[in-house]
């Protein structure tokens, strides 16, 4: 290994971070449930049986969509790193920590729904999420030698953008869970609109100022 690479190689980290995530969504896999023996035997419709899935269903999309878009994140940002030092490196694995308890905390926000805590720390886990990127990006910023050279500006507003996002909505849904607002879970697509939307512009901004068609 490169000792300019700092103590664990870049390489290396990419593969841990890609490991957590087909780990977290195979938790989140793990919670689809299909008819079973007591099911059939109960005689519930197809139909009977999927109004009963549909929250399920619903958390399942919610979460697998927050998974993909933290995972477009961290790797957005990981892109930009010329190498890793100490403090990087432990902002990055408390992130991976964070990250496997999305699908645990979105579970329970619906099994136990009525209990307004299990919300909150469904926000707060998004909350620290949000929190750790958007640290990490200031490290990064604060020592400009961590970062590849030639990073367009129109890269860097984007991801000035995406590390707010999180945050900010996290903030909401506890906002919400406090004035007991139902389902805050799914303030979470709203996220995803918006960060997809910013993403769509930037990269046309950065086609017009390299003259790429698209």
């Amino acid at each position: 290994m490169d000792a300019a690479e700092g103590p664990v190689s870049k390489t290396n980290i990419g593969r841990l971070t890609n490991a957590v995530f087909v780990f977290t969504f195979f938790l989140l896999f793990r919670n689809i449930r299909t008819p079973t023996f007591e099911d059939w035997s109960a005689n519930a419709t197809a139909h009977q049986f999927g109004m009963m899935q549909l929250p399920e269903i619903l958390n399942f999309l919610n979460a697998f969509l927050i998974l993909a878009m933290v995972w477009i994140v961290t790797f957005h940002i990981f892109n930009q790193y010329k190498r890793f030092e100490r403090k990087l490196l432990y902002l990055h694995f408390a992130l991976l920590m964070f990250v496997i308890f999305i699908p645990i905390t979105s579970q329970h926000a619906i099994l136990f729904s009525s209990n307004p805590i299990i919300t909150y720390l469904f926000h707060l886990n998004m909350l620290a999420i949000g929190l750790v990127i958007a640290f990490e990006w200031w490290h990064c910023l604060k020592n400009p030698t961590l970062l590849k050279h030639g990073v367009l500006n129109g890269r860097l507003i984007f991801t000035h953008a995406s590390v707010i996002y999180i945050p900010l909505t996290a903030v909401a849904g506890c906002v919400m869970v406090f004035f007991d607002i139902p389902f805050t879970q799914y303030i979470y697509f709203v996220t995803m609109i918006a960060f997809a939307v910013t993403g769509t512009r930037i990269t046309e901004r950065i086609r017009k100022l390299l003259g790429v068609r698209p």
